[in-house]
């Protein structure tokens, strides 16, 4: 029993009034109670394509962040070689090299 829009309001609630038994109570929906539902029900179908989006995009990121940690290593022999011999080699063209 999932209310799908296809009919009346009241027709559904009958029809599951009918197929629940008396000890049920479905009362009808007014058009206000309808259309917040309705608001609230696609307030959460966008809120949760914006997680769908978000998860992508952090999944794209962290393949990002691994495609870059092999060049950690010639940043700090960069740094280390600078470090030894100041003004002699350029950070740029020794990761250059590396890479």
């Amino acid at each position: 029993m999932v209310y799908d829009g296809s009919e009346a309001w009241e027709l559904f609630v009958n029809r599951c009034a009918a197929q629940l038994g008396d000890k049920i109570s479905l009362p009808p929906m007014d058009g206000r109670i309808k259309e917040s539902c309705l608001a609230a029900l696609d307030a959460m179908d966008k809120a949760f394509a914006e997680v769908d989006a978000l998860k992508a995009e952090v999944a794209k990121q962290a393949a990002e962040i691994e495609a870059l940690k092999p060049l950690e290593g010639a940043l700090e022999a960069a740094k280390f070689l600078k470090s030894q011999a100041p003004g002699m080699y350029d950070m740029q063209d020794v990761i250059k090299a590396r890479v």
